[in-house]
């Protein structure tokens, strides 16, 4: 994608992030857990294929079934829309951790993601297309991952080709 095109997408974030200007977008919605407009990520009050992006910036993490919540948020995107998404230190572990609870001493996080998330994502939701992107933390300097959803053969390739570049 070309930064021009970015003004044609109707956009959900969930939860606020510093590096996306809302006037990027044709439409631009923001949930914050606990705000006004406060979406539950395993069941979201939108309907089927509204959205060409989301972004799910460090949340799956505080939802207790992210299986549903991928699923959920694979729904809401159009046919040639795709997901952002990151997750905290996911190569940090070998395979996922799960704590069946939101535990205090990892910021009530759910379970600590492992570098099994791309398989455990896709099983969740046959037919979906993932790519994995090693990135720096712009703020922190930390290497990090950012990884693209789509359920669009064309989009997936769309999108390996803007980051070939």
């Amino acid at each position: 994608m070309r930064p021009h095109d970015l003004a044609r997408l109707e956009v959900l974030q969930l939860s606020p992030d510093v590096g996306v200007e809302p006037g990027w977008f044709l439409r631009f919605e923001l949930s914050e857990h606990g705000g006004p407009n406060s979406l539950d990520l395993q069941a979201i009050a939108r309907p089927t294929a509204c959205y060409d992006l989301v972004i799910c910036n460090h949340v799956l993490e505080h939802v207790a079934d992210d299986r549903q919540g991928f699923r959920e948020l694979l729904r809401i995107i159009r046919p040639e829309g795709f997901l952002q998404l990151t997750v905290p230190s996911p190569h940090s572990l070998e395979c996922t951790v799960e704590w069946g609870y939101p535990r205090a001493a990892s910021n009530y996080h759910y379970r600590g993601y492992g570098r099994d998330l791309v398989g455990r994502f896709l099983d969740a939701s046959p037919g979906t297309r993932m790519i994995e992107v090693a990135a720096c933390d712009p703020v922190t300097g930390a290497l990090g991952y950012v990884y693209l959803a789509t359920r669009s053969e064309r989009r997936h390739g769309q999108l390996l080709q803007c980051l070939a570049r």
